[in-house]
């Protein structure tokens, strides 16, 4: 059947004398497989179409003037130096761009060779079944096509022109974007250098005028190629150089897209060099060909991945977000036995002013208003209470795991054998463990006594009660797991939690790149009004504060408004708190009268219990997952990191919620300080 299809799709092609992109397309088809892990069906189909054109040579006549008739000068530059390459458009505008071509995919110009690749191989794993032939197989179709090896090419063969013309469009374009002032930025120790980049435009023109003029060969011993070669991999360096310095000066979306595109374009114009000059040791005539054209389909697969854009260009500002975060987050984990007293101390002030906020939105729940107005209302109490809580310096447990994420990725980092110490991480998770664990024991011993309190001084004072026996039993009913979706809203309010880190370390990394604090110092105007002194202090301040403020007071907002959403959509939405749940169910009580069976407090108080868990996995889940891509680290290594914890607790369960004793902590401080010691020798 397959046999027969492909021999009358052969003989039409023999028969006609049009080059129609139409007829490989079938051919394609024919070869591709409906699976695309059967790689050994297109195998054998194209071992037919072989055979097909061994045994009848007026097929294989009518073939190979069709296939010279298809290709013949179809402009192919445009496409080699284009195709998977990020646009300069912009991060939401590459986005919007691959979707769009994804659903409605673009047509290049019917003459040109983008046309043909975009047409025929359009399927998105074609790569596969085309690497998985064979360079053998190949090599005998292109014999029976007549096709020249590259190196037997001219130099002013269309061919070569066409390649020759991409690798200066690639330099022009490399060099004009290198010297963008937001990349400039990023490495000012070489402002007084002459740039590689502006070099390798120069040299590449060299290059190209001596392959015309024929006073250079292509190969790789020549001086040219060798020169072009070396400033490729000066630039590269110089990419790699100011990559390391986003700490320092922060990075955008906006720059992010330009590295990636100065780094895509340099590997295009490596691989097309490589391509157009000839190696010694290269063994078969068309296995560069072959290398070349495997190499294109699996970019023209890849052009429209907006996963591949995601992994690519986020890593980068993921490393600089998480990096921030962790910063902070190396505070939140305690070791000593002072550090987990102080947590304690710090999360129960934490507690107290949540206890506040349970009071104030029971009050605000009162009020009449539309669901817009509610939203409102609530997003103040939370965010200006979560402020306040970090600009005293409390803790709010469940922040935690966001801002400790990254310092825990930091563990994961290859040692200098390569391996990844799982056993370390594992001792650095118990310690944020348990200072987590206090952190919640600091929240809710305070919060629940705090709102009680409060409840009864408003009423002796006022001598009302803003709390019915329907809201009471509302929220009694939202920390019982039987009658409402308290986990659910729990892991949704996990979701919130791991975006606050986010948003803090955005803030703290725009600062930094945009250099916000230094333009408020040196404003013109404000200059104007305001001493350099106070000015300074106001820059200093926003310099510190600008992450914590701008994720707590957003965390407010998303915590806030979820229920109008929720009524807006007609969705059931909410949020769970550990801390305002255990806040919540002291208003509750006071609120019936203490009219309540002892399994509803059992229940609650699991259910809280749980709340807190779900808060805690989910935001710790999702951060680690940034913090792990942001370092290049892989997600497989989950099971290890979860067999390295489980062994650990095994070893020692109370190491799990309580510091170890004086003598034993004294004991491995020595140890690591010998460690550290030893290790500094052996390098010296």
């Amino acid at each position: 059947m397959h046999l027969s299809s492909m021999y009358d799709i052969l003989v039409r092609i023999a028969k006609s004398k049009e080059s129609n992109p139409d007829y490989l397309a079938h051919i394609v088809q024919r070869l591709r497989p409906i699976n695309y892990k059967n790689t050994a069906y297109s195998v054998d189909r194209f071992n037919d179409f072989i055979f097909i054109l061994e045994k009848d040579d007026f097929l294989l006549s009518g073939f190979r003037e069709y296939i010279h008739r298809l290709i013949k000068n179809r402009k192919f530059s445009l496409l080699i130096a284009d195709l998977g390459i990020v646009s300069s458009g912009g991060f939401r505008r590459e986005i919007f761009k691959r979707f769009y071509h994804k659903i409605l995919p673009i047509q290049p110009p019917e003459n040109s060779m983008d046309y043909l690749v975009t047409n025929v191989f359009y399927h998105r794993k074609d790569h596969r079944w085309f690497s998985a032939i064979g360079e053998k197989s190949w090599q005998k179709l292109f014999d029976l096509l007549s096709f020249k090896p590259i190196s037997e090419l001219n130099n002013d063969s269309f061919v070569i022109s066409e390649l020759l013309f991409s690798i200066e469009l690639l330099a022009l374009r490399i060099s004009g974007t290198a010297m963008d002032y937001s990349l400039l930025r990023m490495l000012p120790e070489y402002s007084g250098f002459d740039s590689p980049f502006i070099n390798l435009q120069k040299d590449i023109s060299i290059m190209v005028d001596g392959f015309k003029q024929g006073t250079h060969k292509r190969a790789e011993d020549d001086i040219n190629v060798k020169q072009v070669k070396i400033l490729i991999k000066q630039c590269q360096d110089y990419l790699k150089k100011a990559m390391e310095n986003k700490e320092r000066y922060g990075i955008s979306f906006f720059t992010t897209i330009k590295f990636v595109r100065i780094q895509q374009q340099l590997d295009r114009l490596e691989f097309i060099l490589n391509y157009l000059v000839e190696n010694n040791e290269q063994k078969s005539e068309h296995i560069k060909t072959i290398h070349f054209l495997n190499q294109i389909i699996r970019l023209n697969a890849k052009k429209n991945n907006i996963r591949e854009f995601l992994r690519t260009s986020t890593s980068l500002v993921a490393y600089q977000i998480t990096q921030h975060t962790g910063k902070t987050g190396e505070h939140y984990i305690t070791e000593s036995r002072a550090g987990y007293r102080k947590m304690f101390f710090s999360a129960a002030g934490g507690g107290v002013i949540v206890g506040i906020l349970c009071i104030f939105k029971a009050m605000l729940s009162n009020i009449d208003t539309s669901p817009f107005g509610q939203a409102f209302l609530y997003s103040f109490n939370y965010a200006m209470g979560f402020i306040a809580i970090y600009l005293f310096h409390f803790t709010l447990a469940t922040k935690q795991p966001a801002m400790t994420a990254a310092t825990l990725a930091k563990a994961l980092k290859p040692e200098r054998k390569g391996e990844v110490s799982y056993s370390n991480f594992a001792d650095l998770f118990a310690r944020l463990f348990r200072s987590q664990f206090i952190a919640f024991i600091g929240n809710v011993f305070l919060a629940f006594p705090v709102a009680i309190l409060l409840f009864l001084v408003w009423k002796y004072v006022f001598g009302s009660d803003f709390l019915s026996a329907e809201h009471s039993r509302q929220m009694l009913n939202d920390v019982n797991f039987f009658k409402s979706k308290a986990i659910v809203h729990a892991a949704l309010t996990g979701v919130f939690l791991f975006l606050s880190g986010l948003i803090s370390g955005y803030y703290i990394n725009r600062n930094i790149h945009d250099r916000i604090s230094l333009r408020i110092k040196k404003h013109p105007i404000l200059r104007k009004f305001f001493p350099d002194k106070a000015l300074e202090k106001i820059a200093n301040t926003y310099n510190k504060h600008i992450g914590g403020i701008a994720g707590n007071f957003l965390f407010g907002i998303m915590l806030g408004s979820t229920g109008a959403i929720g009524m807006f959509f007609g969705l059931d939405l909410g949020i769970r708190h550990i801390t305002f749940a255990a806040g919540n169910l002291g208003l509750a009580l006071l609120g019936l009268n203490f009219d309540i069976t002892i399994g509803d407090i059992i229940i609650a108080v699991l259910c809280i219990g749980l709340i807190g868990f779900f808060n805690f996995i989910v935001s710790f889940v999702l951060s680690m997952i940034v913090a792990l891509r942001s370092r290049n680290l892989k997600l497989f290594d989950i099971k290890p990191i979860f067999d390295a914890i489980w062994v650990r607790f095994k070893q020692n369960k109370r190491d799990f919620f309580f510091p170890p004793p004086k003598k034993i902590y004294a004991l491995k401080e020595e140890a690591e300080s010998l460690i550290v010691h030893t290790e500094k020798e052996n390098e010296e």
